[in-house]
């Protein structure tokens, strides 16, 4: 009984910390590799997608219509 208990406190208080945790930890280095590509994919947005840089860019929709919709 006690097992269970605190496994449920463990899962309730790890739901409630690990997505402020895992939002502060961005990696600098990713911020300035999006900032440099971003410039690419603006200027040749059927060549290049934006992917995890830019989720909601044009590009991701060119590229789904291209695969199919995948």
């Amino acid at each position: 009984m006690k097992t269970k208990i605190f496994i449920i406190i463990f899962t309730i208080a790890f739901w409630s910390i690990a997505p402020q945790y895992a939002k502060s930890r961005v990696n600098p280095e990713w911020k300035e590799f999006c900032e440099e590509y971003m410039k690419w994919v603006e200027t040749y947005p059927h060549l290049y997608s934006a992917g995890y840089c830019d989720p909601e860019h044009n590009s991701n929709k060119i590229l789904l219509e291209v695969v199919g919709g995948l």
